[in-house]
Formats: C-alpha cells, structure tokens, sequence
C-alpha cells in the first residue's frame, strides 16, 4: 500500500495506526521530515512573532529563533524518546532514523496554531488542544514503530521523555544564566 503526503497527513491527524505502519516501514522518510518540522517550524514561529514577540526588539529574527528551537526540540525529544522506547522499557529495537521520523509527523497538529490568526481569542485553546494532539500522535506512533503491548506503556514514555526535555532545558538555560553573570 502507498500513501501520498496528504494521505499520510491526514492519516496522522486522524490517529490512524496503519499510517504509522507504513511511515515505520518507508525508506527516505528522513528528508519529508526534516522539510516538515522546518515548515511547522515556520508556520509556529509566524504565529509566535504575531502574538507573543511583536514589540520586542531583539536583533536576531524571531522566526529564525523559534525556527531553531522547534527543530532542536524535535531532535532532542526524538533521541530521548528514541532512548526511553529501546533502551529503559525494550519491546523491539527500531532505528533512530524512524523515531525520527514518526516525531515530525507527529507534530502535524501544531499547524492548527494558524487558527490562532482567525481567532485570537482562542489562543489558550488552539495551543493546548494542538499540544495534546500531538501527545495523541506520538502515543501512537509509539506504539506502532516500537511494537508497546498498551498505549499505556507509550504513553509513559512520552511523559517521561517531555520530563526529561523540560529539566533539560531548565537546566542548561540556568547554567547559562549563571555563567553570564
């Protein structure tokens, strides 16, 4: 079975396993998802500059640092979750390389962010339902690449995977702090 990127993108907002399937089972899924999350990333960061970074005067673009942060975001999470689902709770070894890509598509949701331009008082809503909406794609994708019996078990090691991600962060920006000063 073949599926074009409007089927898979579509079958990723629906929460369709047999799309993760045939993601897992794709070769050259790398470069669909590194040209995906720079397109999230430029959609989010258009959204960011709108609403949250319009009166800062900062010399570097804001587009070009949310750009970097979503990507980094996605590869950081990606090898954490990649180390949680083969190394601390092993059900089936998979490539990172599928991680990888199961990560971006499951960042699909972040694109409803756009709703924010229509209605900008539904900003609390859009960025959360986005957010756990692409909870709900990594869970499953999860589950279909790394063969988890539960959804549960999926489940866990995306929480524990975005705990990781935060103290990581909160702790290199701390020690950046600290050394600027």
């Amino acid at each position: 079975m073949k599926f074009n990127l409007k089927e898979k993108i579509f079958g990723v907002l629906k929460l369709e396993p047999k799309i993760y399937k045939f993601l897992e089972s794709e070769k050259n899924n790398l470069k669909t998802s590194f040209f995906l999350i720079l397109f999230i990333s430029f959609v989010t960061s258009l959204v960011y500059k709108s609403y949250f970074f319009d009166n800062l005067n900062i010399q570097i673009p804001i587009i070009f640092l949310v750009g970097i942060w979503v990507f980094l975001n996605w590869y950081f999470l990606s090898n954490i979750i990649y180390f949680f689902a083969t190394k601390a709770f092993p059900e089936k070894n998979t490539p990172k390389i599928k991680c990888y890509s199961i990560i971006a598509f499951s960042y699909l949701p972040e694109l409803l962010k756009v709703l924010i331009f229509v209605s900008p008082k539904f900003i609390l809503v859009t960025s959360w339902g986005s957010f756990i909406w692409v909870i709900a794609c990594q869970v499953i994708g999860l589950r279909e690449i790394y063969k988890f019996k539960s959804l549960w078990k999926s489940l866990f090691v995306i929480i524990i995977s975005y705990i990781v991600q935060i103290l990581s962060v909160v702790i290199f920006l701390t020690l950046i702090l600290n050394l600027s000063n």
